[in-house]
């Protein structure tokens, strides 16, 4: 069990206890879309590493964390030719919308990379993603349409969202 909702997420020895040194976040995760993809969610993952999707909209995804605790990702409706914007806030476990933060810590960098597994191809797909903003705990990141060989690849119900973010913090 983590100690705090911060020290789910950090990676190495940089935990709470070791002074006001920078934080390295990580995060890992995947999205299995339910069938309405134009609907929206926020998934909560406690200290423990427990996950809670609240869906909304007719939307039925369930997130999967392959790292990182004590965080809150919203996932936004997914539309074919428009820009998709995540929202992920380090060191809060909220069932609703976060607004950013300064209270724990404050991001000064973070990179983010996306793939989909395709599942009515059984193709694994990169995406173009790129960090929209920090602030405070928070990064937003949106990610692009996917395209093989100049054919448009809508993101569709079952496919799967592949999601891993790193951030570098100072503490608040």
């Amino acid at each position: 069990m983590a100690l705090s909702a911060l020290e789910g997420c950090t990676i190495g020895g940089l935990d709470e206890g070791r002074g006001h040194n920078a934080r390295i976040l990580a995060f890992q995760g995947r999205i299995t879309l339910g069938t309405n993809v134009s609907g929206t969610c926020v998934h909560s993952v406690d200290e423990d590493g427990t996950v809670t999707n609240t869906n909304s909209g007719s939307a039925t995804h369930a997130l999967v964390v392959d790292y990182g605790h004590g965080v809150t990702l919203e996932t936004p409706a997914i539309t074919d030719d428009d820009e998709v914007t995540f929202k992920l806030t380090f060191g809060k476990v909220s069932t609703t919308a976060v607004t950013a933060s300064t209270n724990l810590l404050d991001i000064k960098f973070a990179t983010v990379t996306v793939g989909v597994d395709e599942q009515s191809s059984g193709d694994f797909l990169p995406v173009a993603a790129a960090t929209k903003s920090v602030s405070g705990d928070q990064v937003q990141f949106s990610i692009g349409e996917i395209t093989v060989n100049a054919a448009d690849i809508a993101i569709a119900a079952t496919d799967v969202i592949h999601i891993s973010v790193m951030a570098f913090a100072v503490p608040a």
